[in-house]
């Protein structure tokens, strides 16, 4: 019995364990995560990945007029990835492809100055904790999808000789994003393109 008893204790253990790993993830517990971006008033401390069960995307239908939330979604999370890796390595070529005329006049404005200060850009992307869309309109043959991301980044600028200008190495952001994809119904690329970026509404 008293076997029984040490094997049953042992199962528990090993329950908790596991609930608490799949609650705390597998954050570096010295690399805090500062919320930026996010609720007003709402304590900003150390804290371990934390995600609001009501925001977590959840599995949509094909809508009446063919728009797939799910696949969408998952494009829209590699373009982010994508996007923000291009930005920090100030690939232009890639960000032609994947931004309007208009917004990409901006990321290369901002790439020129940031070059002629002679600063570099180091925009690590450790999770993805968030995607949701929120709202979709069509305007004539344009189709606009507007979808809140929010990641956990490290975002630091150095100088030419590496030293430290912005960011802190030793902490992580939680930071929300709101970008705008577009797409003409009339074209044969399937692909769409980001038009429109924001901090948060």
């Amino acid at each position: 019995m008293a076997y029984l008893d040490i094997f049953l204790f042992a199962l528990v253990a090993i329950f908790i364990g596991y609930r608490l790993w799949a609650v705390l993830g597998t954050h570096d517990p010295d690399k805090p995560i500062r919320k930026k971006n996010t609720f007003q008033g709402e304590e900003v401390g150390a804290v371990v990945r934390r995600q609001r069960q009501s925001e977590r995307p959840k599995t949509q239908p094909v809508s009446a007029d063919g728009f797939d939330e799910d696949r969408f979604l998952q494009g829209a999370q590699m373009a982010f990835r994508m996007i923000l890796e291009a930005y920090s390595h100030d690939d232009k070529k890639t960000l032609e492809k994947l931004l309007s005329p208009e917004l990409f006049t901006t990321f290369s404005a901002t790439i020129d100055a940031r070059q002629k200060k002679g600063h570099i850009l180091e925009a690590n992307l450790y999770n993805l904790t968030m995607t949701r869309v929120l709202d979709r309109l069509t305007e004539g043959h344009i189709q606009k999808v507007k979808v809140k991301f929010v990641s956990e980044q490290c975002v630091l600028v150095r100088d030419s000789q590496g030293q430290l200008v912005e960011g802190d190495p030793s902490s992580v952001e939680e930071i929300t994003d709101i970008w705008t994809f577009s797409r003409d119904e009339r074209s044969r690329n399937p692909n769409w393109i980001l038009i429109e970026t924001a901090d948060s509404e």
